[in-house]
């Protein structure tokens, strides 16, 4: 980074067009203001789907506690990766809903598919359509949804509890 800088300098030094130095300045003061604000996590909504994830990841840990479960079915991709990492010291499976012969979009769907013959319980995130392929019989309870910080419009999903007869 530091012969990054140097290199700039000199090439901003050789330039004598005031635009292209105040751009190069510009664009420096903006990333050293930004990448600042990541370092000391600064509480910004900005930052809020980041830093919401661990709030949400606690929250669906402690749902699956509530009932005694171990296994996580997540239907978003970038969901089922934060999820997946956030709890990645518990002792916690995680899958993704994946019909035979449907289009492979992620590679969860091939490392970590909902097999349709499954019996155990599970902690859903995602819509109930996506696992009607299963084969044995069960019951969906809807989650009561309370958690404090919202961590985007696009990760808010729906909590189940997928129990089988």
């Amino acid at each position: 980074l530091i012969s990054f800088f140097l290199f700039l300098y000199i090439s901003i030094a050789n330039i004598k067009t005031i635009y292209f130095k105040l751009n190069i300045f510009f664009n420096i003061t903006f990333c050293v203001i930004f990448f600042s604000l990541i370092g000391i996590s600064y509480k910004s909504i900005v930052f809020d789907r980041i830093s919401g994830m661990t709030n949400y990841s606690n929250y669906v840990l402690n749902q699956g506690n509530k009932s005694n479960i171990d296994k996580y079915v997540v239907s978003d991709r970038l969901l089922f990766a934060s999820l997946s990492y956030e709890l990645r010291n518990y002792d916690i499976d995680f899958y993704m809903p994946h019909k035979k012969n449907d289009k492979i979009t992620n590679h969860f769907k091939i490392s970590s598919p909902l097999k349709k013959n499954i019996k155990e319980n599970f902690i859903f995130i995602g819509y109930p359509e996506e696992i009607k392929y299963l084969e044995n019989s069960f019951t969906i309870n809807k989650v009561d949804f309370a958690i404090e910080k919202n961590i985007g419009d696009n990760f808010v999903f729906e909590v189940y509890e997928v129990v089988f007869n």
